[in-house]
């Protein structure tokens, strides 16, 4: 099935792994080959294959696909066939601290990465960030795409009671208390530890841990006893004992407290309470700074594809039958898990089952700014709004959504409504979903050459310097998915609806 091409990185006997070439497909792959002894009873090889199939169950492509994954009849090793992918790591891309909005928006992947494996009823385990890769952007409106690489076999070896492997001193700097004693219940909250030192690590470019200062000369007894027993100093003070000068945004210190508390039951709930509380922190992902220290680190939306790539998968529909584009247009600007819900009493049908939203191929217009500015929609705003979209031609009602946990965005939305029937169109009542936007108004149309009215409207916004995201093409996508497979769980848009208004927080 596999010609091997070479090893990549070092190898132990568990765990060995090859760049590889698929002999039918001759797509090159990398290959994670385990130790025969993993799977050697019925029970581990039960394990072992329950692992192999939960990918379905992960829906999130932050998470390394698993391609194929099977036992090797001459030699019985166990082995997972992921994507070859090309990029670099997060420990070498952040050297130096980030920019605050950076942080938040590899933050934010990893918690759709995170959540997702929650939700699978999985955990990841210690953050590695030699373990984390940042590579090209697969997402419209971000400057890269952030991939996990080692849930498969990290899960596996952790789960495989003959596996002699034992966590390196790069492993514990990222591990919880409980990951490190001996029968003790490890759920969630040991990510949201891992979670809390990683985000000091990118806002500092040091390991919070003072083992973690020379990982290599460091013993594992140390870095357990500062794990388990040693006094955890605020955030901030330890950002200063390790020469850090820049200091770190208001609140972090009792953010960091909250993710790195040893009693499991006093740190956030999960992945999504944390980063909602982060984010406020690092304005949302808006506030400039004078950028990361290290002179390599790529910086600014340069890297972006001008073409939609890719959209994070999964996302669930229940009781009302709201546009597919409302659910992609989410996806699209806020790479997280997100539950979408109508706010429309209309007559209600059974939850549709998640489904995976691979991105159109139509072109897509320039991402948002990374830093919008804010701009006031006083009256002057408005009605200059009312008479750009008043000499609109009608081709569909206005469709507009935002996130009742968002007072603000809500509150433009209702706005944003009264400005379209001001103008003279018929208007929907205002969806809502779950979960918390980037900044700015994201216009998603129906159609790849979409009709006048549908372009005119982000062109309007963008004239009065409203922050826009404008992308096209999801009916003839869906049509093609619906064709593939029969069983796709998207919803179209309905007959006469040409475009829908997703309102962020406020730019």
């Amino acid at each position: 099935m596999f010609r091997v091409v070479r090893p990549l990185g070092e190898s132990t006997p568990h765990n060995a792994l090859y760049l590889t070439r698929r002999l039918v497909t001759a797509r090159e792959c990398a290959l994670r080959v385990l130790g025969a002894d993993l799977v050697a009873t019925p029970e581990s090889r039960s394990r072992f294959d329950e692992l192999s199939r939960v990918r379905a169950r992960i829906h999130s492509d932050h998470v390394i696909d698993l391609l194929d994954a099977g036992v090797d009849k001459a030699t019985g090793a166990p082995w997972f066939a992921m994507p070859f992918i090309e990029g670099k790591s997060l420990a070498v891309h952040a050297r130096a601290r980030l920019p605050e909005s950076e942080v938040l928006e590899i933050l934010a992947q990893l918690t759709h990465a995170l959540g997702a494996l929650h939700d699978a009823e999985y955990i990841h385990g210690p953050l590695d960030p030699a373990k984390i890769l940042m590579v090209e952007s697969e997402h419209y409106g971000s400057p890269f795409t952030v991939k996990v690489l080692d849930f498969w076999t990290s899960t596996w070896l952790r789960e495989s009671a003959g596996s002699d492997d034992r966590p390196g001193v790069a492993t514990l700097l990222w591990s919880a208390p409980e990951q490190v004693a001996a029968g003790a219940d490890v759920g969630p909250p040991a990510d949201v530890w891992s979670f809390g030192l990683l985000a000091f690590r990118l806002l500092t470019g040091k390991a919070y841990w003072k083992a973690g200062a020379h990982p290599k000369e460091a013993a594992a007894k140390d870095v357990l006893q500062e794990i388990t027993a040693a006094p955890l100093e605020p955030a901030g003070e330890r950002a200063r004992s390790l020469g850090c000068t820049h200091p770190l945004p208001d609140g972090f210190d009792e953010w960091f407290a909250r993710c790195v508390a040893r009693p499991v039951d006093e740190r956030f709930a999960d992945i999504d309470e944390a980063i909602t509380a982060l984010a406020p922190l690092l304005g949302d992902g808006a506030a400039a700074d004078d950028g990361p220290v290290d002179d390599d680190a790529p910086s600014g939306p340069s890297a972006l594809r001008d073409r939609i790539q890719a959209l994070p998968p999964w996302v669930r529909s229940p009781d009302f039958a709201i546009p597919a584009a409302l659910t992609l247009t989410i996806l699209l600007a806020l790479g997280i898990r997100t539950v979408v819900r109508s706010s429309s009493s209309s007559a209600t049908r059974p939850s549709a089952p998640g489904f995976v939203a691979t991105a159109p191929t139509a072109p897509a217009a320039p991402a948002a700014p990374a830093a919008p500015v804010r701009v006031a929609v006083d009256e002057r705003i408005t009605a200059e709004l009312v008479r750009r979209l008043g000499t609109a031609p009608r081709g569909s009602p206005a469709w507009i959504a935002a996130s009742p946990d968002d007072a603000e965005a809500m509150a433009r939305a209702n706005q944003l409504r009264a400005i379209f029937t001001r103008a003279g169109w018929e208007v929907r009542p205002i969806q809502t979903f779950s979960g918390r936007l980037r900044p700015g108004y994201f216009v998603f149309a129906g159609d790849e050459e979409p009709p006048t009215h549908v372009t005119t409207i982000p062109q309007a916004f963008e004239a009065v310097g409203l922050t826009t995201v404008y992308s096209r093409g999801y009916r003839a996508y869906y049509q093609e998915r619906l064709f593939a497979d029969p069983n796709f769980a998207g919803i179209a848009f309905e007959p006469n609806q040409t475009f829908v208004v997703v309102v962020g927080r406020a730019p």
